[in-house]
């Protein structure tokens, strides 16, 4: 049997809301974990920018180019970009 509150149907049955309850649990220990993770991320770009003199928003593409797999993608943009800027706008 289920209660009706509001807009949703609330889960009488305790398994069930155990088991949704174990869900948010396991989610929001995985949303812990990759806050973690962004933070190391973040440390080792500004550790690399410093090391290397290099600007850490470069770093970082480079990084997500290199995890997307997606250099040519990438470069075929860029270089359609130029194209069109050079088009449009020219020398100027």
């Amino acid at each position: 049997m289920s209660i009706e509150q509001g807009a949703i149907t609330i889960p009488s049955d305790p398994h069930v809301r155990k088991e949704i309850k174990d869900l948010v649990v396991d989610i929001s220990n995985q949303w812990v974990m990759k806050e973690s993770y962004d933070i190391k991320v973040k440390e080792a770009l500004t550790a690399a920018a410093e090391k290397f003199e290099l600007p850490k928003e470069y770093l970082n593409k480079l990084a997500q180019m290199y995890h997307k797999q997606a250099f040519k993608k990438e470069q075929s943009k860029s270089e359609d970009v130029f194209a069109l800027y050079e088009a449009v706008i020219g020398d100027n």
